[in-house]
Protein backbone atom coordinates (compact mmCIF):
# COMPACT_ATOMS: atom_id res chain seq x y z
CA UNK A 1 0.00 0.00 0.00
CA UNK A 2 1.52 3.45 -0.59
CA UNK A 3 1.87 5.91 2.11
CA UNK A 4 1.09 9.20 2.16
CA UNK A 5 1.02 12.51 5.04
CA UNK A 6 -0.62 15.41 4.93
CA UNK A 7 -0.37 18.59 7.12
CA UNK A 8 -2.16 21.44 6.24
CA UNK A 9 -3.52 24.15 8.14
CA UNK A 10 -7.49 24.08 7.21
CA UNK A 11 -8.68 20.97 8.88
CA UNK A 12 -11.71 20.38 6.40
CA UNK A 13 -9.49 20.84 3.75
CA UNK A 14 -7.50 18.11 5.64
CA UNK A 15 -10.08 15.29 6.00
CA UNK A 16 -11.34 15.90 2.14
CA UNK A 17 -8.09 14.78 1.27
CA UNK A 18 -7.71 11.71 3.52
CA UNK A 19 -11.06 10.21 2.45
CA UNK A 20 -10.02 11.13 -1.02
CA UNK A 21 -6.14 8.98 -0.65
CA UNK A 22 -7.62 6.19 1.40
CA UNK A 23 -10.55 5.62 -1.89
CA UNK A 24 -6.93 5.71 -4.00
CA UNK A 25 -5.35 2.88 -1.52
CA UNK A 26 -2.51 5.27 0.50
CA UNK A 27 -2.52 4.47 4.01
CA UNK A 28 -2.77 8.26 5.37
CA UNK A 29 -1.20 9.79 8.07
CA UNK A 30 -1.83 13.56 9.49
CA UNK A 31 1.18 15.43 11.08
CA UNK A 32 0.55 18.41 12.78
CA UNK A 33 0.70 22.02 11.82
CA UNK A 34 3.11 23.26 11.29
CA UNK A 35 4.93 20.04 11.55
CA UNK A 36 8.03 20.03 13.82
CA UNK A 37 9.85 17.42 12.39
CA UNK A 38 13.60 16.45 13.08
CA UNK A 39 16.08 14.50 10.70
CA UNK A 40 15.72 10.59 11.59
CA UNK A 41 11.77 11.03 11.13
CA UNK A 42 12.05 12.38 7.75
CA UNK A 43 14.35 10.10 6.24
CA UNK A 44 11.91 7.69 7.74
CA UNK A 45 9.80 9.13 5.04
CA UNK A 46 11.28 7.72 1.75
CA UNK A 47 8.65 6.64 -0.70
CA UNK A 48 6.08 8.39 0.72
CA UNK A 49 3.96 11.43 -0.73
CA UNK A 50 4.22 14.19 1.30
CA UNK A 51 1.17 17.13 0.86
CA UNK A 52 2.21 20.11 2.26
CA UNK A 53 0.77 23.83 2.52
CA UNK A 54 2.67 26.79 0.19
CA UNK A 55 4.47 28.98 1.78
CA UNK A 56 5.85 26.24 5.04
CA UNK A 57 9.08 27.18 6.20
CA UNK A 58 11.39 26.14 9.17
CA UNK A 59 12.17 27.85 11.99
CA UNK A 60 15.70 29.19 9.83
CA UNK A 61 13.13 30.87 6.78
CA UNK A 62 13.87 28.35 4.50
CA UNK A 63 11.11 26.56 2.90
CA UNK A 64 9.90 23.40 4.15
CA UNK A 65 10.00 21.47 0.76
CA UNK A 66 13.64 22.71 0.47
CA UNK A 67 14.42 21.19 3.98
CA UNK A 68 12.39 17.87 3.19
CA UNK A 69 14.42 17.54 -0.15
CA UNK A 70 17.61 17.33 1.40
CA UNK A 71 16.43 14.83 4.02
CA UNK A 72 14.43 12.24 2.10
CA UNK A 73 13.27 10.84 -1.06
CA UNK A 74 9.92 11.45 -1.12
CA UNK A 75 7.53 12.76 -3.17
CA UNK A 76 6.27 16.60 -2.20
CA UNK A 77 3.36 17.85 -3.52
CA UNK A 78 2.40 21.58 -2.29
CA UNK A 79 -0.94 22.84 -2.19
CA UNK A 80 -0.82 26.41 -3.14
CA UNK A 81 -4.19 29.18 -2.14
CA UNK A 82 -5.53 30.62 -4.99
CA UNK A 83 -4.13 33.06 -7.30
CA UNK A 84 -0.66 31.62 -5.69
CA UNK A 85 0.96 29.76 -8.52
CA UNK A 86 3.83 31.83 -8.02
CA UNK A 87 4.58 30.27 -4.77
CA UNK A 88 4.49 26.28 -6.37
CA UNK A 89 6.38 27.90 -8.72
CA UNK A 90 9.18 28.74 -5.75
CA UNK A 91 8.16 25.59 -4.35
CA UNK A 92 9.42 23.46 -6.74
CA UNK A 93 12.70 25.73 -7.60
CA UNK A 94 12.88 24.48 -4.02
CA UNK A 95 12.75 21.37 -3.87
CA UNK A 96 8.86 19.83 -4.12
CA UNK A 97 7.78 17.65 -7.41
CA UNK A 98 4.54 19.49 -7.92
CA UNK A 99 2.27 21.70 -7.09
CA UNK A 100 -1.76 22.42 -6.99
CA UNK A 101 -3.95 25.53 -6.82
CA UNK A 102 -7.07 25.38 -4.98
CA UNK A 103 -9.51 24.50 -5.14
CA UNK A 104 -8.30 21.10 -6.76
CA UNK A 105 -9.43 19.07 -8.89
CA UNK A 106 -9.53 15.80 -7.06
CA UNK A 107 -8.98 13.12 -10.62
CA UNK A 108 -6.30 16.13 -11.46
CA UNK A 109 -4.66 15.81 -8.08
CA UNK A 110 -4.74 12.03 -7.90
CA UNK A 111 -3.17 11.68 -11.65
CA UNK A 112 -0.49 13.98 -10.54
CA UNK A 113 0.64 12.57 -7.72
CA UNK A 114 0.86 9.28 -8.77
CA UNK A 115 2.74 10.28 -11.40
CA UNK A 116 5.14 11.64 -9.06
CA UNK A 117 5.51 8.27 -6.81
CA UNK A 118 6.32 6.69 -10.23
CA UNK A 119 9.26 8.74 -10.42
Amino acid sequence: MKRALITHHDNDFTRQLVLLLERNNFSVSIIPYPPAIDVETARAWADTAVILPSKLKTPDGEFFSAWLRKQADCAIMVICDRGEDLYGVMEMEAGADGYMTQPLNYREFMERLKSIMRR
